[in-house]
C-alpha cells in the first residue's frame, strides 16, 4: 500500500513537469519549421505556395496559444510578445530572413525559459543508431538518407532528403531530435517516443552524419555551445563550464585532423575561440558578451563545415590528413628514441638497448589494446583522452629534465672520463637506465594513444573511396619518420663526445619545455586546469600556447634548465674525478 502511494505521489509530481517540458519542446519544434520552411511559402512579399503559407499561419497561431498554456514564469510576457510579433510578421508576408531571425530568437528564449536540454546527457552511440536507422527509417528515407526508400512511393509530401544541403543547414541536432521524438503533423513522419532518449539522440546525430561525415561532431559542438550560453544565462556556471569542455572534446576535436589538412588557420582559430568561451565565463563576462563570442565561434564552425563539405574526404585530403597526423604525433617520439639509442651506442652500452626497445614495444602493444577497447568495448571520452595525454606529457617532461641534467653533467671531458671509468667498473646506473626505458614507453604511448583515436575518426570521415589514399598517407608518414630517425642515429653518433652530450642535453631540455606546454594544454582541454587566455604568439610545434597556465609551466621548466646549466658552468663541468 505504501509503495503504491509513493508511486502515485511520484507520478503526480513528475507528470506535470514532463508535460511542461514536452509542451515547451513542441513550441521549439514548431518554431524550427517556421524558421526553415517559411521561405518556401513566401517570396518578396508574395505567397509562393498557398498550402505552405496556410501552414505557416497555423504554426504561428499554435505557438501563441501553446505559450499561453504553459505555466507562467518571469519570462512569459516577453515570450508572448515575441510570439505575437512573429505571428504578425507572417501575417504581413515579411521577408524570409526576418521571419527566420524572429523564430530563432523566440526558439532560444523558450529553451532558456524552460531549461530544455538541447544536447544529450552522454555521447551518442552511433553504432546503435545505424541499426535503429535501418530498422525504423530506411524504408522511407532510403539506406543513404536520400528520401528514396521503397515506402516513399506515393507519399505526399515526400520523405526528407538528408543530403539536401540547403535543408540540412537549417536543421541542428536538437531540431532533428525533436522531429524524431514528436513527428511531423500532417505527414507520414510519426514520433518515436517509444525509443529511449539516448536512442533518439543517436538517430539525430546519425541523420546529421548522412549529409557529411563531419556534420555530426560539428553539429554537436554548435548545439553544446548554445546550451553553454543558456546555462550561463541561468546562473549555472559549473554546468556551463562542463558543457563548454564537452563542446570541444566530444565535438570539434573529432574533426580537427581533417580540418587541419584543409585550413590550418581556421582550425587554430576555432580551437582558441572555444577555449576563450571558458575564459570569458570564468572572468564573469556578461551574458551578452558571451553570446557575441559564441555567435562568432558558431559562424567559424559553419565555415569549417563548408570547408569539409561533401559526403566524405577526398582521396587527397585523406592522404594528407593521414600523413600530417602520423608525422605530427610521431616526430617527437621518434626523435627522442633515436637520441636515446644514439646515446647508448655512443657510450658503448648496446646491452642496455633492450630496455629501450622493451619500452617502446610495450607502448605500441598497449596502444593496440587501447584502440581495440575504444573500437569494440567502450567509448573513450575526449576528457579521458586529454587527461591521459596531459599526465603522460608532464611526467615525460620531468623525466626529460632528469636525463637532460645527467647528460649535461657528462658533457665535459673530465666528467666523461670519470663516467667511462665508472662504466668499465660497473655500468650505467639503474636509475638512469630505468628513466630512459620509462621515457621510451611514455613518449611512444602518448603519441600512439592519440594517433589511434585520430585515425579511428579519420577512417570514418574518409569513406570507402578514400581508404586506399589514407593508407598511402600513413605509409608516407612512416617513411619520413624512419628516414629522420636513421639520419639522427647515423650522424649523431659521429659527433665528438662533448658536443654529442651537449646537443643531446639541449634537445631533451627543449622537448621538456614542449611537453610541459602540451601537457598543460591537454589538461586545460579536459577541464582539469583553468584557462586564462592572453595575447601571445601561438607556436604549436614548440608547445607554446597563449594561456597563462601553459606559459607559466614552460617558464618553470626553462628556469630549471638554466639553473642546471649555471650549476654546470660554476661547477667547472660536472662531477670532478
Amino acid at each position: 500500500m505504501l509503495l503504491r502511494w509513493l508511486l502515485a505521489l511520484m507520478m503526480a509530481v513528475a507528470l506535470p513537469v514532463y508535460a511542461q517540458e514536452r509542451a515547451a519542446q513542441t513550441v521549439v519544434h514548431v518554431l524550427d519549421y517556421v524558421a526553415g520552411d517559411y521561405a518556401g511559402a513566401v517570396e518578396a512579399g508574395r505567397v509562393k505556395s498557398a498550402d505552405e503559407y496556410r501552414e505557416m499561419v497555423e504554426f504561428t497561431t499554435q505557438v501563441v496559444e501553446q505559450l499561453k498554456a504553459l505555466p507562467a514564469s518571469a519570462q512569459s510576457p516577453a515570450l508572448s510578445a515575441q510570439a505575437a510579433g512573429l505571428q504578425q510578421l507572417v501575417a504581413n508576408k515579411a521577408d524570409a530572413a526576418e521571419v527566420a531571425q524572429a523564430a530563432g530568437k523566440l526558439r532560444w528564449a523558450t529553451i532558456g525559459a524552460y531549461k530544455l536540454a538541447i544536447t544529450p546527457e552522454r555521447t551518442p552511440d552511433l553504432k546503435r543508431a545505424t541499426v535503429l536507422y535501418a530498422e525504423n527509417c530506411a524504408a522511407c528515407h532510403g539506406a543513404q538518407g536520400r528520401g528514396d526508400g521503397p515506402g516513399a512511393r506515393g507519399m505526399e509530401p515526400k520523405p526528407a532528403d538528408f543530403h539536401d544541403a540547403q535543408r540540412m543547414a537549417r536543421r541542428d541536432a536538437y531540431s532533428l531530435y525533436n522531429t524524431i521524438t514528436l513527428g511531423v503533423s500532417g505527414t507520414a513522419m510519426k514520433g518515436y517516443a517509444q525509443l529511449s532518449d539516448d536512442e533518439r539522440w543517436g538517430l539525430a546525430f546519425h541523420v546529421a552524419s548522412l549529409a557529411g561525415a563531419r556534420r555530426a561532431p560539428l553539429a554537436y559542438a554548435k548545439a553544446t555551445l548554445n546550451e553553454t550560453l543558456a546555462a550561463y544565462r541561468q546562473g549555472e556556471n559549473a554546468r556551463a563550464q562542463q558543457l563548454a569542455v564537452a563542446a570541444y572534446l566530444e565535438g570539434f576535436e573529432l574533426v580537427e585532423p581533417a580540418l587541419d589538412a584543409v585550413d590550418h588557420d581556421l582550425r587554430t582559430t576555432i580551437e582558441a575561440d572555444m577555449l576563450r568561451v571558458r575564459t570569458l565565463m570564468r572572468e564573469g563576462a556578461s551574458a551578452d558578451a558571451l553570446e557575441a563570442h559564441v555567435t562568432r565561434t558558431s559562424a567559424e564552425l559553419d565555415a569549417a563545415e563548408q570547408k569539409l563539405g561533401g559526403t566524405s574526404l577526398s582521396p587527397t585530403a585523406a592522404a594528407t590528413s593521414a600523413f600530417i597526423i602520423l608525422l605530427r604525433e610521431g616526430l617527437e617520439a621518434i626523435l627522442l628514441l633515436a637520441a636515446i639509442v644514439a646515446f647508448l651506442v655512443k657510450a658503448g652500452r648496446r646491452d642496455a638497448l633492450r630496455y629501450i626497445h622493451a619500452g617502446w614495444i610495450a607502448a605500441l602493444a598497449l596502444g593496440i589494446v587501447t584502440w581495440f577497447v575504444a573500437r569494440f568495448i567502450v567509448s573513450v571520452s575526449g576528457a579521458s583522452r586529454e587527461m591521459t595525454e596531459g599526465v603522460t606529457a608532464l611526467v615525460s617532461a620531468g623525466i626529460l629534465l632528469y636525463v637532460g641534467w645527467w647528460l649535461h653533467d657528462k658533457s665535459h671531458a673530465r666528467a666523461w672520463r670519470q663516467f667511462i671509468d665508472q662504466r668499465l667498473a660497473g655500468a650505467l646506473s639503474r636509475g638512469t637506465v630505468g628513466a630512459l626505458a620509462s621515457l621510451s614507453f611514455l613518449a611512444v604511448y602518448r603519441e600512439v594513444f592519440e594517433t589511434v583515436l585520430f585515425y579511428e575518426a579519420l577512417w570514418v570521415q574518409a569513406g570507402d573511396a578514400a581508404h586506399g589514399a589514407l593508407f598511402a598517407g600513413l605509409a608516407a608518414g612512416g617513411a619520413v619518420l624512419a628516414v629522420t630517425a636513421w639520419l639522427i642515429f647515423r650522424y649523431g653518433v659521429r659527433l665528438p663526445i662533448g658536443l654529442f652530450f651537449g646537443v643531446s642535453a639541449a634537445f631533451l631540455a627543449l622537448l621538456a619545455v614542449v611537453f610541459a606546454g602540451q601537457g598543460v594544454k591537454a589538461l586545460q582541454e579536459a577541464g582539469a586546469i583553468a584557462v586564462t587566455a592572453i595575447d601571445f604568439p601561438r607556436i604549436s610545434a614548440l608547445g607554446v600556447f597563449p594561456t597563462v597556465q601553459s606559459l607559466a609551466a614552460q617558464a618553470c621548466v626553462v628556469l630549471v634548465v638554466l639553473a642546471v646549466f649555471a650549476r654546470g658552468k660554476l661547477g667547472g663541468g660536472g662531477t670532478r674525478p
